[in-house]
């Protein structure tokens, strides 16, 4: 089950950081909760940050991006997905910085 993160995680935290605007948050998500299509359809992401392992279960990018909820939002058609270790996205350690360097060359290198 795919989830999605909003406020009250570290995720959002980031996000914030990294400037950009969580989707979690326009769909009123504290903390996270699982993923409808229809909101991922309202809100049109044109990024996704998932963990590398949640990539592989889907069975990589290109099925990530025909799932039904994504298929129809501009992240399908631009194709910015960031994937990153699991412990690296959600583990908050001494990596945390570099985290963030990272996340914002990825996200803002296409803007």
């Amino acid at each position: 089950m795919q989830q999605i993160f909003g406020p009250g995680s570290g995720i959002h935290v980031l996000l914030r950081a990294a400037g950009v605007v969580d989707v979690g948050e326009l769909l009123g998500v504290k903390d996270n909760q699982p993923i409808t299509v229809e909101a991922l359809i309202r809100e049109r992401p044109d990024a996704l940050i998932v963990t590398t392992t949640g990539l592989e279960s889907v069975g990589g990018i290109d099925k990530l991006l025909a799932l039904p909820a994504l298929a129809r939002t501009p992240v399908a058609a631009n194709r910015q997905v960031y994937a990153y270790e699991d412990q690296y996205l959600y583990g908050f350690g001494p990596r945390t910085g570099q985290l963030l360097a990272q996340l914002i060359r990825d996200i803002h290198k296409s803007t």
